[in-house]
């Protein structure tokens, strides 16, 4: 069972490779823009912080710090009824 469905995948993937090596425009274009919109999705959240006038390079994360949160309230119905 499990060769066969491994045989299927790999002779779908060169029929796959086998097409787009038929049409080079289509490739060409399919991974240019693939690769626009990865680099954009990557870079989108340090323009933004660049547009806000912070320091993009070389600034350290910022680590969760417990001692800096504020304690909730638990209300009795939290108390009661929902776990933890």
């Amino acid at each position: 069972m499990g060769d066969r469905i491994v045989n299927t995948v790999f002779r779908e993937l060169r029929y796959a490779m086998r097409q787009l090596t038929r049409t080079p425009l289509f490739t060409n274009l399919a991974v240019l823009s693939f690769g626009l919109g990865i680099g954009a999705n990557t870079t989108r959240p340090s323009g933004l912080r660049l547009a806000r006038g912070r320091r993009v390079a070389l600034t350290p994360p910022r680590f969760f710090d417990p001692s800096n949160q504020k304690k909730k309230r638990r209300s009795r119905w939290e108390l009661i009824f929902v776990r933890r």
